[in-house]
């Protein structure tokens, strides 16, 4: 467990520090307006020095992540046959100049971090809250265990500008790249029509507090939610390339124990509780603060992986379509700390200390069980 805090602690503070200088870089945002100026560069000295940081750690880990051996015995003897294009090519490639495993899965951990990053590239002013969040909650364990469909998510949040733009062709032709690396991503087509019509398809706090209630309640009895769901899976698997998943995997306890993922704190209801009715109440005033076509996106992303979490989060696959959203609760928590300390009022800096302390807490819990979640961390180089 020491070591674990040890690297996971600098990693963070590297990255909050580094992003604290990006953000810095920023020019000033007007509240209400909705314009964000743009720096002429990304890829500035200190966003470098943060992706380098984190590509470094998650690319030296040994066996964090519930899927490492399993992408390392594929990379090492060439058993990636039934990965998708892109991801096989690229493998390929490292192959061919024998490059060792090491920068394999540094490979995919510099793509996810620039891409995620670059996704906010006009937002620097969350940059620090966003690498804390990152890593004080599962999400990071998220990037290091489906390594495909996170490349593909990282993908899918880089294409939200382009909705904004109203440029279907640059968003489609991100869903194409994300299908190279994961099947699923066929599932996006519909996102630009949806966003399109409406970002913000969670306006009503009433109806998003029954919504909400509602998932609680069937996320509780994942029988009842099986039982129901076995038609269309069944459809889903016959028909994009998932047939040999068994309507049985739905009930392999082996296979969906959250603890091996970082989901099982021993605080579950609470911390749900506590990071999502707030929210809600604010999301009124969170919408008009930013007043951005992105920021009603995330808000909607966040809410659909939030229910779906509680709703299917007890299977991995039923779960694997709101991967696709994971991402986009960190980057929510920051723009809610970064709005609530903004206010400078007494209640709001509580609530921003309270929300920044529950994190530390989850991230010394999901450590101290890093046998049981594989987020463990030791270096290649001590194995």
């Amino acid at each position: 467990m020491l070591e674990s805090l040890v690297v996971y602690t600098s990693l963070i503070l590297v990255m909050v520090v580094c992003g604290m200088l990006a953000a810095r870089r920023e020019p000033v945002y007007v509240p209400y307006s909705g314009n964000y100026l743009k720096n002429e560069k990304f890829l500035q000295p200190e966003v470098f020095f943060l992706i380098a940081a984190f590509t470094f750690v998650f690319g030296c880990r040994w066996g964090v992540g519930v899927d490492y051996f399993h992408y390392l015995i594929a990379y090492e003897y060439k058993a990636d046959g039934h990965f998708e294009f892109l991801f096989k090519k690229i493998s390929d490639f490292l192959r061919f100049f024998k490059a060792p495993y090491p920068v394999f899965f540094s490979v995919w951990a510099f793509i996810q971090i620039t891409l995620l990053y670059y996704a906010l590239k006009n937002y620097r002013f969350i940059f620090p809250f966003f690498a804390f969040f990152l890593i004080c909650s599962p999400t990071f364990l998220s990037l290091a265990n489906v390594i495909r469909q996170q490349l593909a998510a990282c993908i899918f949040l880089v294409s939200l500008q382009f909705i904004e733009k109203r440029q279907p062709v640059y968003f489609y032709l991100c869903v194409l790249l994300a299908f190279c690396f994961h099947r699923s991503s066929i599932l996006l087509v519909v996102i630009y029509p949806l966003f399109r019509y409406k970002a913000d398809w969670f306006s009503n706090e009433a109806v998003q507090i029954f919504l909400y209630i509602i998932a609680l309640y069937l996320g509780s009895h994942y029988q009842l939610v099986s039982t129901y769901i076995e038609a269309p899976f069944r459809w889903f698997a016959s028909n994009l390339g998932f047939s040999r998943y068994g309507y049985n995997i739905l009930n392999i306890d082996s296979l969906n124990n959250r603890a091996q993922f970082g989901r099982k704190t021993g605080m579950g209801i609470y911390v749900s509780l506590f990071r999502t009715i707030p929210i809600i109440l604010l999301s009124k005033d969170l919408k008009r603060y930013y007043n951005s076509r992105f920021f009603d996106m995330i808000y909607t992303g966040w809410f659909i992986s939030v229910t779906g979490g509680l709703i299917f989060g007890k299977s991995i696959i039923l779960y694997r379509p709101f991967v696709f959203f994971v991402d986009f609760q960190p980057l929510l928590w920051s723009f809610v700390v970064y709005y609530a300390l903004k206010k400078q009022k007494p209640v709001s800096y509580l609530y921003a200390i309270l929300f920044i302390l529950l994190h530390v807490v989850i991230f010394l819990n999901i450590i101290s069980y890093g046998e049981v979640n594989t987020s463990a961390y030791t270096f290649f180089w001590q194995n």
